[in-house]
């Protein structure tokens, strides 16, 4: 069962970003009072979008665009930069 199906599973109406951003889908998260969220990796998105054919800066901006600039209610995706030491 692959991440995306193991989401619907957790919540049937959980929205979540088109296929080409599957490359940095990470899990879920929770929020007090609010049902689950999806979560995304922004580099790993990024870097999916670039084994696509995209540019780094077209990657970029077509994250913003479809999944940053995009607001469907309190379950709308979220995307994490990670940081690492």
């Amino acid at each position: 069962m692959d991440l995306r199906e193991q989401l619907r599973q957790l919540n049937p109406n959980i929205p979540l970003l088109g296929p080409e951003f599957d490359a940095g889908l990470l899990g879920v998260g929770w929020r007090f009072r609010e049902q689950p969220v999806a979560v995304y990796d922004r580099d790993a998105c990024i870097g999916g979008l670039m084994l696509l054919g995209k540019t780094y800066f077209e990657a970029q901006n077509y994250l913003e665009e479809h999944a940053l600039c995009s607001w469907v209610g309190p379950s709308t995706p979220m995307i994490l930069t990670i940081f690492t030491p």
